[in-house]
C-alpha cells in the first residue's frame, strides 16, 4: 500500500508501473486466498502435492522480488523522464532537475551528460570536453553524448568541430531538433546565414515551441536583408518568453 501511495505521489512514475504494483498485490492475495481455500476444502493428498508447488515461501518470494524490480524500474524511469523533461523547462528548473539526476543515478549516461552540462555553464569547457569524450566512449549510441561534445567545441569557439558533432547527432536521430538548431548557430558564426536559416527551419519543423530558434532565425534573416521577416521571428521569440528578443527588436526593427 505504501508503495502504491509513493508511486502515485511521484509525478514522474509511469501509469503502467503503478498498475503493475496494484496487480501484484491483487493477484498475490487472490492466489493466497484461493490456495488456502482449496487446501481447506480438499483433503486428498494429491491436492497437497499440487498446491505445495505454490508454497507460501515461493509466493512471498515472488512478491518481494516483484517489488524490487518495480522499484528499480521506477528509479530508472524517473531519471530518464527527468532528463528529457529538463530540456523543456526554464533554466533554473533545468538546473534543479539535473542536480537530482546526478544524485539519483551517479555514473549513468544521464548523470554524465548533466555533469558536463554544468561544466559548460561554469566556463569549464575543457573539463566538460573530457567528460563528453568519456561519455561518447562509454555510450556511443547515446545521441546526447555528441550533443554535449558539440557544445563543448562550440564554447571553445571551434565551430567546425562542433558542426561535426551535431552532424553525428542528426545522423543518429534525425528528429532531434537540437542537432539542427545548434548546427545552425555554428553556421551563423561562420557567416553562412542562409545555411543557418535552413537548419533553423528544420529545427522549428521538429519543435515549434523553442523560442530561441525563432530568435536565432530572426537574427540570421536580418543579416541577409530580410528585415521584416527577421523582426517577425524576433517578435515571436519575445512573445514566447525569450525576452532578449525585445532588445534586438529595438536595435534592428523599425
Amino acid at each position: 500500500m505504501l508503495l502504491i501511495i509513493w508511486a502515485k505521489n511521484n509525478a514522474l512514475n509511469n501509469f503502467f508501473i503503478i498498475k503493475a504494483v496494484q496487480l501484484i498485490f491483487l493477484n498475490g492475495f487472490f492466489i493466497l486466498f484461493f490456495y488456502l481455500k482449496i487446501k481447506y476444502i480438499c483433503k486428498d493428498k494429491k491436492w497437497d502435492i499440487i498446491f505445495n508447488l505454490l508454497s507460501m515461501k515461493n509466493l512471498l518470494s515472488t512478491i518481494v522480488l516483484s517489488f524490487i524490480l518495480i522499484l528499480n524500474l521506477c528509479a530508472q524511469s524517473s531519471v530518464e523522464e527527468l532528463f528529457y523533461i529538463s530540456f523543456d523547462v526554464d533554466a533554473e528548473t533545468a538546473k534543479d532537475y539535473r542536480k537530482q539526476i546526478i544524485e539519483k543515478s551517479p555514473g549513468s549516461m544521464y548523470a554524465m551528460y548533466c555533469e558536463g552540462w554544468f561544466k559548460t555553464k561554469s566556463d569549464s569547457a575543457e573539463d566538460a570536453l573530457n567528460i563528453a569524450n568519456k561519455l561518447v566512449e562509454k555510450y556511443p549510441d547515446f545521441v546526447f553524448s555528441y550533443l554535449l561534445r558539440g557544445n563543448c567545441h562550440f564554447y571553445l569557439k571551434d565551430y567546425a568541430k562542433a558542426m561535426q558533432e551535431y552532424n553525428k547527432v542528426i545522423q543518429l536521430d534525425p528528429k532531434e531538433s537540437g542537432g539542427f538548431h545548434n548546427r545552425g548557430v555554428c553556421k551563423y558564426f561562420l557567416e553562412d546565414y542562409r545555411g543557418a536559416i535552413t537548419d533553423y527551419d528544420k529545427a522549428l519543423e521538429l519543435d515549434s515551441n523553442f523560442a530561441k530558434t525563432y530568435y536565432r532565425r530572426g537574427l540570421a534573416k536580418i543579416k541577409i536583408g530580410r528585415i521584416d521577416d527577421g523582426c517577425l521571428d524576433l517578435s515571436k521569440a519575445g512573445e514566447m518568453g525569450f525576452l532578449e528578443a525585445y532588445d534586438e527588436i529595438k536595435k534592428q526593427c523599425r
